[in-house]
């Protein structure tokens, strides 16, 4: 947030890397996805984080872990838990299609989510920069690897 396109250098991208996998890459981070909806909206320092997760707690863990990589504290005024009273399926049953009956789509499916890879997109550069990697993912050129 704090830097351009002209202005982030190699030296930036290389502790942001250090950073990203102190916190989410030694063990991999994982988190639970979930059918209810957490925001953290923070337009000063750049965050507009949209989660689906199982619980409060869980959004909260999730967003503190992104804010400590930019030793940013967190802030209960941006949070925003959206406990919805709509019914998600998880086995949504089947549905006639162009002639045949096909299954139909699991919306907010729930499942465990693990962190892979981090990448800095930057404006004007064709290629994105990676960051961080945990093994088994076929990215070049990292700057971290675990």
């Amino acid at each position: 947030m704090n830097e351009s396109s002209e202005t982030i250098t190699r030296s930036d991208a290389e502790r942001l890397a250090r950073e990203i996998k102190t916190v989410f890459a030694t063990p991999p981070f994982t988190w639970n996805k979930g059918k209810f909806k957490c925001t953290y909206t923070d337009k000063e320092r750049g965050y507009e984080l949209k989660l689906l997760v199982t619980s409060k707690a869980e959004g909260e863990r999730i967003i503190k872990a992104v804010l400590s990589i930019q030793n940013h504290p967190f802030d209960r005024d941006y949070l925003q838990y959206i406990d919805n009273d709509r019914v998600y399926s998880s086995t949504p049953g089947t549905h006639r299609v162009y002639g045949r009956t096909v299954k139909k789509f699991v919306r907010r499916r729930t499942a465990d989510v693990k962190f892979r890879f981090a990448q800095l997109l930057i404006w004007g550069q064709q290629n994105p920069v990676n960051l961080v990697s945990v093994s088994g993912t076929r990215l070049r050129s990292v700057i971290e690897r675990t």
